[in-house]
């Protein structure tokens, strides 16, 4: 069981999975990649179920993928007769391999942008019973799998919601099972023309912790939690309080103050209110009183304005880096 949610329009496509995987024998937890693209044409597949026969997919998307007459409506109109054809045997084999097939299911969307109509495209695939050819659905607005955790709730391309909705379905997956069947991290793609982009946010609520090292000088997990900050990454950038709903939101979609931003940049907060906020390249706020930024956004903008490189578009008097930036 895990997590499949796509959001789309015209110009935007938005496909979320966990990758949290579970070995069939052992039920060891593993992690595993659910969503793979195929970027020369700004295509995404992703999954949901058995990711072995998920993989033998792609794999044959990705050979289409390099003819010269490829379409993304060729490839969609491909995938369920491939699905129908090739699952019977995959059932043959997890017998043979002593599985059990009446738990074997699959759910498959392909989506990505159609060169054809000029807007974002997505089809979504589902198979179960050999003798049931595969269930074939164009997606209007998207899906979620789960849907049932998510009732209620407005669809939105905000990260921050995006991520919580994945928790929601985690959390109820999990409860559903009695035991961990999904988390690990959300992978997030984001699809326009012309661009792919990929996020991976680590689950941090109870329950759904990814084990890393402990680094050097931070404080035990129990500590950690008693903080209301149960991930494993430690972060302490001027967020003077976190509530239990904050605590579950990856540090780059948090909105942090003009402090937190300060010290992200090593400058006093009333630097960044009075000059670094002022710059017209510079992120915009998500409120105004108090003034508050997406960390994530904050430190791209950092890595893409170091101290000796000039800054795109409008930057300083003469072309230069403000000397803030610089650190004098």
């Amino acid at each position: 069981m895990s997590i499949l949610n796509v959001l789309l329009n015209n110009d935007r496509l938005l496909v979320a999975v966990d990758t949290l995987a579970e070995d069939a024998y052992t039920r060891r937890h593993s992690a595993r990649a659910k969503l793979l693209l195929i970027p020369q044409h700004n295509l995404v597949l992703a999954s949901r179920g058995t990711a072995h026969f998920f993989l033998k997919i792609y794999e044959l998307c990705l050979q289409a993928s390099f003819l010269a007459d490829f379409t993304v409506e060729s490839l969609a109109l491909e995938i369920g007769p491939t699905m129908d054809r090739l699952w019977p045997g995959y059932l043959e084999a997890a017998e043979a391999a002593g599985l059990p097939v009446h738990d074997l299911r699959t759910e498959i969307v392909l989506g990505g942008w159609s060169s054809r109509l000029g807007r974002m495209t997505a089809t979504a695939y589902a198979k179960r019973a050999s003798e049931t050819p595969a269930l074939i659905q164009p997606l209007i607005g998207g899906l979620a799998s789960p849907g049932e955790p998510l009732r209620g709730r407005p669809d939105s391309f905000d990260p921050v919601e995006v991520f919580q909705a994945g928790v929601l379905q985690a959390s109820y997956l999990n409860d559903k099972n009695g035991r961990q069947v999904a988390g690990g991290s959300l992978l997030v793609a984001h699809l326009r023309q012309r661009e792919a982009r990929i996020n991976e946010w680590p689950f941090v609520q109870p329950g759904l912790v990814r084990k890393e090292r402990k680094r050097p000088g931070s404080p035990p997990l129990a500590e950690r939690q008693s903080l209301g900050c149960t991930s494993v990454r430690y972060h302490n950038f001027g967020c003077q309080c976190m509530s239990e709903r904050d605590s579950q939101v990856p540090f780059q979609l948090r909105a942090i103050n003009a402090e937190a931003v300060g010290e992200l940049l090593g400058v006093a907060g009333r630097t960044v209110l009075e000059t670094i906020a002022c710059r017209p390249d510079f992120p915009v706020r998500v409120s105004m009183r108090p003034a508050t930024w997406i960390a994530g956004e904050v430190l791209e903008w950092r890595g893409a304005n170091r101290a000796g490189r000039r800054v795109r578009g409008a930057a300083g008097r003469g072309g230069r880096v403000p000397s803030a930036i610089r650190g004098g």
